[in-house]
């Protein structure tokens, strides 16, 4: 039988070694929640500058767009007002010629030597006897600048927002393995697997969570193909 001295120092030691492992457990937590803080920090603000691209890139475009607009309706405008002045030329001489007939009218001639003199002036008004249109011409495109916007500008937003077809999962970067901020690409770096943000010259520490691959140089992917041949 063990003594008494004895089995309180193997009950001491078990206790300790339990305790040592809660405290690595505990410490293990803290790494993660400071991971994760500090992860979180990195995201929100990769968002930030990903929306703000977004933001600048339909500010600019609604400018172009409503600038293209306004041109069109100043160049609209300057027609009507150009079309109205010929019309109100033509106008000023029918009225004026209207009013040397009602004079020789009023005079009580017969008008034949009265026609004699202006008939070239008077057919001059209107080109082989033409009326005026009916309607003012110059109008705005509407369905030019409002046809399928959304959609338009959808297409060109593809050219600022390529698709990655290969989004590849941090919580997986094995030793060595820095992943970048877009999770599009990785490289091989010296020392524990990080996370690096490049605008911030940060790198993040990751914690040994279940899904990493260690020792190995390994990543997996949320997203990947599933068909076609691939090569690097």
């Amino acid at each position: 039988m063990q003594k008494a001295p004895e089995e309180l120092q193997t009950s001491l030691n078990g206790l300790e070694e339990r305790k040592i492992n809660f405290e690595k457990v505990t410490q293990t937590c803290q790494h993660a929640r400071r991971h994760n803080q500090a992860e979180a920090k990195l995201t929100e603000e990769h968002i930030k500058r990903e929306f703000e691209g977004l933001h600048q890139f339909l500010r600019e475009e609604e400018a172009a767009r409503l600038l293209v607009l306004q041109e069109n309706q100043e160049e609209k405008k300057k027609e009507a007002e150009e079309q109205k002045d010929r019309l109100n030329q033509v106008i000023k001489s029918l009225e004026e010629k209207i009013q040397l007939i009602e004079e020789e009218l009023d005079g009580g001639g017969d008008g034949v030597k009265f026609l004699e003199h202006y008939q070239d002036t008077m057919n001059s008004t209107w080109t082989d006897n033409r009326e005026p249109q009916r309607v003012c011409r110059p109008l705005v495109d509407v369905a030019k600048h409002l046809g399928n916007l959304q959609y338009a500008v959808w297409e060109k937003m593809k050219h600022i927002a390529p698709y990655t077809p290969v989004t590849l999962d941090p919580r997986t970067a094995g030793q060595s393995l820095s992943v970048s901020p877009a999770l599009n690409s990785v490289r091989i770096t010296p020392g524990p697997p990080r996370r690096l943000e490049q605008s911030l010259d940060v790198a993040v520490p990751v914690p040994a969570n279940p899904e990493r691959f260690h020792p190995y140089p390994c990543i997996l992917a949320r997203e990947g193909f599933d068909s076609g041949v691939h090569c690097w």
